[in-house]
């Protein structure tokens, strides 16, 4: 039973076509050793029986659950409706294809108590789950940036400090004054985290508190689609970058182009390759960028082939031996 005196947090979950995993994911909400939490759930149009296994748990929901479903809407205004439907003090985000340990919601509140500030954004490591079930490692010590820690503006926007997205926790209010999410985003993460680094501080806790799904074919693995997301989210912020935004432009136009030659996508990497060196500020940087990208474009092709060839967790199995030897 919830302790009243307890915070109520409010686990958002956009659901979408993940008939396979959302029951497990939603099982482990109900199984947070931090009882005092309500569900809510939007099925953004899903095409399979998503919302069909959503109405069964929802009716035998051992906490409170409020499931509905709409006409397609995307991403970010879906987790909009979310946060206008919950009640909760505290925000908790949980996507229909991951789920959390049974600690998520408690070792979260927790790090809130200790940071001691309403302006603060925590976030977690998490765990690699393929789409078999399998665990492949953690998230944090295959990044080769830091986690975002007290001010880190300028360290996310220079692409020098990650947040786990997916593991993000903080208040509603903070969420608010933010300004929420950015409906015109394909992708959503780089936004929010900017707009919310220019007026809270982030706290990072290195401990692996939920389950990342890698389920192919997410938007995650199509990064033409959210490419023009993440020059859009750094433009806006012009007044705090200034002269370093051509930069900054052309190396994560760099970074989208690898990413799509890494997915076999040859004919929107080379797009965003060109934009990649039409960004670049001079004739020097363009040389740079022209050399990294034809190292980190033929390394990103092999990864692809290798994928074809092998599987992808064949690989990380693979990967994983040989980073413990």
């Amino acid at each position: 039973m919830a302790d009243p005196g307890s915070p109520l947090v409010s686990v958002l979950m956009p659901a979408y076509n993940h008939e396979r995993f959302v029951r497990e994911a939603i099982e482990s909400a109900w199984k947070q050793s931090h009882a005092n939490i309500e569900l809510v759930v939007i099925d953004d149009g899903s095409s399979d029986g998503t919302f069909r296994i959503l109405e069964e748990l929802a009716a035998a929901s051992p906490v409170p659950m409020q499931v509905r479903t709409q006409a397609n809407q995307g991403i970010a205004r879906t987790l909009n409706s979310l946060v206008a439907d919950a009640r909760g003090e505290w925000l908790a985000f949980l996507s229909s294809d991951d789920f959390y340990s049974p600690q998520f919601i408690e070792r979260n509140l927790a790090a809130a108590a200790t940071a001691g500030e309403r302006g603060v954004v925590i976030h977690s490591d998490a765990w690699i789950v393929e789409a078999s079930g399998r665990v492949t490692g953690r998230i944090g010590p295959l990044r080769s940036t830091s986690p975002a820690r007290g001010d880190a503006f300028d360290l996310i926007a220079t692409g020098k400090a990650h947040v786990v997205s997916a593991g993000i926790f903080l208040r509603r209010d903070l969420l608010l004054a933010a300004g929420g999410f950015d409906p015109t985003m394909v992708a959503e993460d780089l936004d929010l985290h900017l707009r919310l680094a220019r007026r809270a501080r982030f706290h990072y806790l290195d401990e692996p508190l939920f389950f990342s799904r890698h389920t192919p074919g997410s938007l995650g693995k199509r990064p033409w689609l959210w490419g023009d997301s993440i020059i859009r989210s750094l433009a806006k912020h012009e007044d705090i970058l200034g002269s370093r935004l051509p930069a900054l432009l052309s190396k994560s136009s760099e970074n989208i182009a690898v990413a799509c030659f890494e997915q076999g996508e040859r004919r929107p990497g080379l797009h965003w390759a060109r934009r990649a060196l039409a960004y670049a500020p001079g004739l020097s940087a363009q040389s740079a960028t022209a050399a990294r990208l034809a190292v980190r474009s033929a390394r990103a092709t092999m990864r692809s082939l290798a994928v074809r060839l092998f599987g992808r967790e064949r690989l990380v199995r693979v990967k994983r031996k040989l980073q413990r030897a």
